[in-house]
């Protein structure tokens, strides 16, 4: 799959107009761009940094443009190097992911021992179909007399395990799941039989979920009557004009929605002119908040901070930065415009806890960073600051 912002970028990688420009970025510039990123990834784990030296970082934007370039080029080469009768006669493919058949056998590893030679780095593997069918992502595609038939596949694997249904989360989430469900079951299916297996499949799940069986069979007959529903009338009636205002509220339970039908009735009954919330609920606390995934960063490697040095006479300063800590530490040693490295210079004897900046707080933002800084200048009165605040507080 290609966008059509991919196809301009393609465009301009391989005119032969060096002039060729994709959004002010130029030919050259756009070759070096996908090299540089590749190239200048690092993460740190127990306290040390790595530099990644092949592929790309998980989660990287352009992961999935590269993924599907390389593919592509994988496949284009593969393809190169083989006779016609080795070809396969169906190639489909999703990201990593081939399905292909061939009319024998040989042509298949041919086929299969080619792909693994174009790449060092990239080995595929395959699967082959068993008792006339194969499981193609959520597809499990069969064979049978009368053609090809597709229905939901789950891996052996599969447990079952969805949100529970007495689970502290918007109703709406519940609701949406068990539609999403039905949806998917829906759009693989190929003929009426599969989907019905499906949906008695999905609502056995469910109901070991603990979700009442009386609503799975609501949401399934309002699904079905959704998506069967003919129009009696050939005309609409057009609906008042009304505006939209988007309302987070986070989940507090049942009183969430009290709060929800109050300002409803309440804009109902005062509002001027008429408009209506779309309320999103969120949840507060996760479980992820409970759990710490990366490394604790370095105080000295910290950004956005607003810190305070004390020298051993006990004068102080206090200041902030977006960038670095350290980088910001390294200006007040050998910058001399800096009323640290003065005080320094004036007093040869007298030493700073360069190694142990306090940090006083965090925040992102520019003007809220020079914010906390003035605040916390005028709590702290540091007498190597030469000015107040960094923006005027009237207080």
């Amino acid at each position: 799959m290609v966008n059509f912002k991919g196809i301009f970028v393609k465009r301009v990688l391989t005119s032969n107009d060096a002039c060729t420009q994709f959004q002010g970025i130029s030919q050259t510039q756009m070759k070096k761009l996908p090299k540089w990123i590749c190239q200048s990834t690092t993460f740190q784990f127990n306290g040390k940094f790595y530099k990644q030296i092949d592929s790309v970082a998980m989660g990287s934007p352009i992961a999935p443009l590269l993924a599907d370039v390389i593919m592509n080029h994988v496949i284009d080469q593969a393809l190169k190097k083989i006779n016609v009768q080795n070809k396969p006669i169906v190639r489909w493919r999703y990201v990593g992911d081939i399905f292909v058949a061939f009319n024998d056998m040989n042509a298949l590893d041919i086929f299969f021992d080619t792909l693994n030679s174009v790449h060092n780095n990239i080995t595929f593997t395959k699967e082959l179909e068993c008792v006339d069918s194969l499981a193609f992502l959520d597809f499990l595609i069969g064979k049978t007399q009368s053609g090809i038939q597709t229905t939901t596949y789950r891996k052996p694997t599969h447990s079952g395990l969805y949100t529970h249904w007495t689970s502290f989360i918007p109703h709406h989430q519940k609701r949406n799941l068990v539609f999403g469900l039905l949806d998917r079951a829906d759009e693989i299916a190929s003929t009426y039989n599969a989907m019905h297996s499906e949906f008695m499949n999905i609502k056995s799940m469910l109901i070991r979920n603990e979700c009442p069986k009386a609503y799975i069979d609501r949401c399934i007959m309002k699904y079905l009557n959704k998506k069967h529903e003919t129009s009696v009338n050939s005309f609409t009636i057009t609906p008042p004009m009304t505006t939209t205002i988007n309302m987070r509220l986070p989940y507090r339970g049942e009183i969430t929605y009290e709060v929800r039908r109050e300002m409803q009735r309440r804009v109902h009954r005062y509002a001027i002119m008429p408009f209506q919330f779309r309320f999103v609920s969120y949840e507060t606390n996760k479980v992820k908040k409970s759990f710490t995934y990366k490394d604790k960063q370095n105080h000295l490697r910290r950004s956005s901070v607003v810190y305070k040095l004390t020298c051993t006479c006990g004068s102080n300063y206090i200041g902030q930065t977006r960038r670095n800590l350290i980088t910001r530490i390294n200006e007040h040693k050998f910058d001399q415009r800096s009323e640290v490295c003065k005080h320094l210079l004036a007093n040869p004897t007298h030493r700073f806890n360069f190694k142990q900046p306090e940090i006083l707080g965090s925040i992102f933002g520019q003007k809220e960073l020079h914010l906390l800084e003035s605040l916390l200048i005028q709590q702290h009165q540091p007498n190597l600051n030469v000015d107040g605040s960094s923006i005027p507080l009237l207080l």
